[in-house]
């Protein structure tokens, strides 16, 4: 074909732009990169940093920007140290919105194309003196200082959106439904069957009886047992505090404490009975120990229901166990949960009928049976650790909480997809908390997570089922921690002191969005972005609940309509969000 024809003309227009756009792309990113800071229109603020260079590793980067946007995702990167062949690249290709923060502070917000995603880029300055590097000790008593400078990238959408509802091989068997599409694997509460009640090894009318009373009263201790939510350190935990006021059937009262057994009802008890247990408080200063696992044979030692229950079926046990009540190496043959020893029968019988118990204190309408047998050891696992971290402790975590009603609601124990799934970056496991659990499409959750709306305190430890899962998540089964509060320095200058203003001035526009980091395996981090017209900041909704709870309120009595002449320092929404526990300015807002 000759080269003036029409077909080869056309097609040399239709090739021209894309050659073009290559050879720009290798000039600018490969053959000059280090004069892109003068060439590319990086806003002035970045450019006094020292720059960093991702090299070999842009290509992986420039991949799974790619992959996002091809799914119209909004995406969310979090740059430690300022990496400038990352910026300018996406400076040059992101067709959608464009927001740049430093230390929280916007630098560029710009619409650079028509596509209707949005990318958020938020700096953190990496400084290389190590003198300001440090971050704690190892155990050989030498410091280790922070990560290198790299980028972490995260997929999400504004909080409020409906979530997406993915297909999934749990999906029918995970979300409870009512009515002619209630799924097959999902019963109502207490009617979940014993796997181990067979006819091999079946439990009679009267020690099944038992064992719903035996459950009975540890139940009705719990319930009125007297808790203060708190903060132990960094965990949030219901504490038996003697003289609170606060009961924990406040929240939720299950419906086996109106079960008639034909029997005298015992007087309840505290569950608790350290010799100073009435002076936890909520002061600081009060630590928690880190999460334990607590077996079988502990805990029937710590609950004398527990024992009473299996002291009236090993009578009839034919596998050689004898004298639980006393003597703790029988105790310790309940830890391999023998499915031919009554006992373990009688064990999993007052477990389901506690478990169910507490989910629906938890407000669960049903639970899952999904599992059948295999769930027996997870359930087991979860109330065990649940009671005895009150015996022991006299702690609720949260966690334990929402792990022990996951595996009634969801059938799935998550703590055995925490624990096997470690974290392959980031800081120790010990450092997060969990928000969510996600079972094939139904999100649990815990009840005071409504962030468009204030948080009500009472009633609020419990859980909701929300139906699809957050933005981002790829996994039937996900358990999704929170991630911290973004620390800053603060750069600007502070808001001169002005007479307290008669009228509101703050005009700026609020949007909060979530985001999801994939940390490993079935293991996700979620983080949630509030932004304002100058400032933006990551914020752990788990430290607002702790706030809310542990704040006290204090009722004004002298005359508020009297004008008083104060000067104050005036804050707009901005202000906060750059200045809020800032390391360089002295107000705590």
């Amino acid at each position: 074909m000759a080269r003036d024809h029409d077909l080869s003309l056309a097609e040399s227009a239709r090739i021209r732009p894309v050659l073009f756009k290559l050879v720009d792309s290798v000039h600018l990113h490969v053959v000059n990169t280090d004069q892109t800071q003068k060439s590319t229109g990086i806003p002035e603020a970045l450019q006094s940093l020292d720059a960093y260079y991702m090299g070999n590793n842009l290509p992986d980067i420039v991949k799974s920007i790619q992959e996002l946007s091809s799914k119209k995702l909004n995406i969310f990167m979090e740059m430690s140290g300022y990496i400038v062949d990352v910026v300018d690249w996406v400076l040059h290709h992101w067709q959608g919105k464009l927001t740049i923060s430093l230390d929280s502070t916007i630098v560029l917000d710009e619409q650079l194309g028509e596509a209707q995603m949005a990318c958020t880029l938020m700096i953190s300055p990496y400084c290389e003196d190590p003198n300001t590097n440090l971050v704690g000790k190892l155990l050989d008593g030498s410091w280790h200082s922070k990560p290198a400078p790299g980028v972490r990238i995260a997929s999400g959408g504004k909080v409020g959106e409906k979530w997406p509802n993915p297909a999934s091989s749990w999906g029918a068997t995970a979300r409870a439904r009512s009515g002619a599409d209630r799924s097959q694997a999902r019963t109502g509460l207490y009617q979940y069957k014993n796997p181990l009640d067979t006819e091999h090894m079946r439990l009679t009318k009267k020690e099944r009886n038992e064992a719903h009373r035996c459950a009975q009263d540890i139940i009705r201790s719990l319930i009125e047992l007297p808790v203060e939510p708190m903060a132990l350190g960094k965990w949030l935990v219901l504490t038996q505090v003697r003289d609170s006021k606060t009961k924990f059937g406040s929240w939720q009262n299950p419906s086996i404490l109106q079960t008639d057994l034909g029997q005298e009802v015992v007087k309840t008890r505290l569950l608790y009975l350290a010799r100073r247990c009435s002076s936890l408080s909520s002061r600081p200063g009060v630590k928690s120990k880190p999460m334990v696992q607590h077996k079988p044979s502990e805990v029937v030692g710590l609950y004398e229901e527990l024992g009473s229950g299996l002291q009236l079926v090993e009578k009839r046990c034919e596998c050689g166990c004898k004298g639980y009540q006393d003597d703790e190496e029988s105790r310790k043959r309940l830890d391999g949960l023998n499915s031919g020893c009554l006992c373990t029968v009688m064990l999993v019988e007052m477990v389901l009928m506690i478990g169910n118990a507490m989910a629906e204190a938890s407000g669960a309408v049903d639970v899952s049976q999904h599992a059948g047998e295999q769930a027996v050891k997870g359930m087991v696992k979860v109330v065990m650790n649940l009671l005895g971290s009150i015996a022991t402790r006299g702690q609720i975590r949260w966690e334990s909480w929402l792990s022990m009603t996951s595996m009634f609601i969801g059938g799935v124990c998550m703590d055995d997809v925490v624990d096997t799934n470690p974290r392959a970056t980031g800081p120790p496991r010990a450092k997060w908390q969990t928000l969510f659990h996600v079972i094939g499409s139904m999100t649990i959750a815990p009840k005071w997570f409504q962030l468009d709306s204030p948080i009500q305190p009472q009633g609020s430890w419990a859980v909701q089922q929300l139906d699809g899962v957050p933005f981002g998540i790829q996994a039937d089964i996900a358990a999704v921690e929170v991630q911290e509060s973004t620390k800053v320095r603060f750069r600007g200058s502070p808001t001169p002191v002005v007479p307290l203003p008669t009228e509101r001035l703050d005009t700026s526009e609020v949007t909060l969005e979530s985001m999801v980091f994939s940390n490993s395996g079935d293991t996700f981090q979620m983080g949630f972005l509030v932004k304002s017209n100058e400032a933006l900041r990551i914020f752990n909704p788990i430290d607002s609940y702790i706030g809310l709870i542990e704040a006290t309120v204090v009722d004004c009595e002298h005359d508020t309509q009297t004008p008083h002449p104060y000067d104050a320092e005036l804050h707009i929404f901005s202000d906060v969000l750059q200045r809020w526990n800032a390391s360089q300015h002295d107000t705590e807002i």
